[in-house]
């Protein structure tokens, strides 16, 4: 799906000499003709301290899209002497702030670049939705072992050694009381006391469906017997380890759904990180959802955010 942009916008000759000498910008939001929102910013004198001295305009962000997008324009400021070629690619909800240099701030404040004392910008373009390969989350190994001599995954396959059960409604899965344990101080403590389940041998999960109890325990022997094929799977697996506090490979998978975090999912990944107490992933949370507010930028599902995170985040 492409999008066209055409949009003119004209900022006063006052306020851009403020912005100048506070070394600041202003921003902007235009609609593309396919919906999409782009939001934009000029820097008269600057964005980043190394290119002071310098006109930056700068495309910030994108919203009302799930997906990706490329984004093809050309800016005029002023006069067509300062017109500029970019491309970008986006995601959705995450301020990439990459500046485009337009001229000089001086040349920017040059009388034949403003009409009735104000600064005219035009900008131009097409918009190209890139479409997301399926959510695919494999947890990566620090080192690349050699499959004749992972032990992890020799281990899941010796079933005659297994000495305990785990029951997810009325299917089963056999483990090794050493591999849980070392992964899992709850397990382990339940082992090495007198509670019910150590001396049975078994325990029952009820809060967790079965896929998500499989993957939780086969990546306890080997960070390549599962993967994930969905948001919804990772947010349920980051509460599996936090339940039974498998403390590295929650760290893992908090990581990679940093890696993901978008516009449309951040309100869902900052509740799943209050639950989990995952403190990464709610701050880098809190990061886009303050820059979405500063910017008035619309961000699906808000009301149902953490009313205490929510009310912290607009104060």
């Amino acid at each position: 799906m492409t999008g066209r942009i055409n949009a003119n916008w004209t900022i006063g000759y006052v306020l851009l000499r403020e912005l100048a000498i506070s070394r600041s910008f202003v921003g902007s939001t235009f609609v593309s003709s396919n919906g999409i929102l782009f939001h934009v910013a000029v820097a008269p004198n600057g964005f980043k301290e190394k290119n002071f001295g310098r006109t930056c305009f700068i495309f910030r962000a994108i919203s009302q899209t799930e997906n990706k997008v490329q984004i093809n324009f050309n800016v005029s400021f002023g006069s067509a002497k300062f017109t500029k070629k970019a491309s970008f690619i986006f995601t959705p909800g995450v301020f990439h702030d990459n500046p485009t240099l337009i001229c000089s701030t001086q040349e920017l404040f040059d009388p034949r670049n403003i009409s009735d004392l104000k600064v005219w910008i035009n900008v131009k373009g097409t918009l190209n939705v890139v479409k997301d390969a399926p959510f695919n989350l494999r947890l990566k190994m620090k080192d690349r072992l050699n499959p004749e001599i992972n032990i992890g995954k020799k281990l899941w396959n010796r079933e005659n050694d297994k000495d305990f059960t785990v029951i997810v409604g009325k299917d089963e899965i056999k483990v090794h009381k050493c591999v849980l344990g070392a992964q899992s101080p709850v397990f382990d403590r339940m082992f090495e006391t007198k509670m019910l389940e150590g001396i049975e041998n078994r325990v029952e999960i009820t809060d967790f469906p079965y896929n998500i109890v499989e993957a939780g325990i086969k990546l306890c022997y080997d960070k390549t017997l599962a993967t994930l094929t969905s948001m919804e799977d990772a947010c349920l697996l980051l509460q599996f380890y936090d339940k039974y506090d498998i403390q590295d490979l929650k760290a893992s998978i908090e990581t990679q759904l940093i890696h993901k975090i978008s516009l449309p999912n951040v309100c869902a990944l900052a509740n799943v990180s209050i639950i989990t107490n995952s403190l990464k992933l709610k701050e880098k949370s809190r990061d886009i959802l303050v820059n979405c507010i500063s910017n008035d930028i619309c961000v699906p599902n808000f009301d149902r955010l953490d009313d205490d995170f929510a009310n912290d985040l607009i104060k």
